[in-house]
């Protein structure tokens, strides 16, 4: 998915690749963290399920066992402050494209701003916790927008 989100993000005119890109971002980010509470937990599904009162385990509406939240997933595992940030910022973009809130005009540089954050730690989390390497497969985030407001820096 992590992938999906970078190709959708660096499309030429392609509308609403701000949302499109933190839907898929927020989902690659959901499997990756769940991936590592399974991995730790024995290689058990059950290791993200819900249980309820009774101790038996939480059915969604499609009668599937239902999963923790991500944000769920993100209290379970060490990780630092500023990497819960970010995910936490995509989420609000990724909930507000589903609920059709999500038009601002900062909304492009935002999402350029945390989706290049988000690629470096999920590269690196992918890497340390799984010995995947994602180089192999460009991942990159372009800045193809020309009307970002970046700003000139003085060395």
């Amino acid at each position: 998915m992590a992938i999906s989100a970078i190709e959708i993000y660096n499309k030429p005119n392609f509308a609403n690749r701000e949302q499109i890109f933190s839907i898929l971002m927020v989902c690659a980010w959901e499997s990756l963290l769940k991936a590592k509470l399974i991995k730790d937990g024995g290689n058990k599904l059950s290791s993200i399920y819900i249980k309820d009162g009774s101790g038996r385990y939480k059915k969604n509406r499609n009668k599937e066992n239902l999963t923790i939240s991500i944000d769920e997933a993100l209290q379970k595992l060490s990780l630092s402050k500023s990497l819960i940030s970010n995910i936490k910022a995509l989420i609000r973009i990724r909930d507000a494209a589903i609920h059709l809130t999500a038009e601002s005009t900062a909304l492009p540089y935002l999402t350029y701003s945390l989706g290049a954050a988000a690629l470096k730690n999920y590269a690196k989390l992918i890497a340390d916790w799984f010995d995947i390497k994602l180089s192999e497969y460009n991942f990159f985030i372009l800045p193809l927008g020309f009307s970002y407001p970046f700003k000139a820096l003085t060395l």
